[in-house]
């Protein structure tokens, strides 16, 4: 699945090198229209992290603000813009849009929540709401958001991990040499 997914995202680069379209524009919208592996391909092209983010109580009551970050994952596409819009109103965003140039180029997004959610009786915590992340190209990528009574570490720490291995697999994705066509020692000692 990597092999595959990793030929899909060179050929698009080098149809990008080679036509010079931009693939913001034309390459990307023929991609997304292109059925549902051509839409797999073109949602690869915005990066979102953390996927969920979680505030306690206390930390709505301390107005904490939690940030995401979203980038482009392609090197050589161009730039895409984006916008930042939550589902819901009790959740600030700021900036509302941005750009991207490529994996390098991250754009913090702060998440706030409004203490408006823990004034009302009928408010019952856990709250879930979603920010959706959205490209002129039409590609969403959405987060989560959830407001906890309290912290659950074991949640956090989870989180934590799954981020972490996330950047390393992305690394590592980066490093992966072109004339290595084993792509590594997959296919051990031979």
């Amino acid at each position: 699945m990597l092999n595959k997914t990793l030929s899909a995202i060179l050929v698009a680069s080098l149809i990008v090198v080679v036509s010079g379209c931009s693939p913001s524009g034309d390459l990307t919208k023929a991609m997304a229209n292109a059925g549902p592996l051509g839409k797999w391909i073109a949602s690869l092209r915005i990066g979102v992290s953390p996927r969920t983010v979680t505030f306690t109580k206390q930390d709505v009551q301390e107005q904490k603000a939690k940030n995401i970050r979203v980038w482009d994952r392609f090197p050589f596409g161009g730039k895409i813009d984006f916008t930042v819009v939550p589902k819901d109103n009790w959740v600030t965003v700021s900036p509302v849009q941005g750009s991207s140039a490529g994996p390098w180029d991250r754009v913090s997004v702060e998440v706030k929540v409004s203490t408006s959610v823990l004034e009302t009786s009928e408010t019952a915590l856990p709250l879930d709401s979603l920010i959706e992340i959205k490209t002129a190209d039409d590609i969403t990528k959405n987060v989560k958001v959830n407001v906890v009574e309290k912290g659950n570490v074991a949640h956090q720490i989870r989180e934590r991990i799954r981020e972490r291995l996330e950047e390393l697999f992305g690394r590592i994705r980066q490093n992966q040499h072109e004339g290595n066509p084993n792509q590594g020692n997959q296919g051990g000692n031979q």
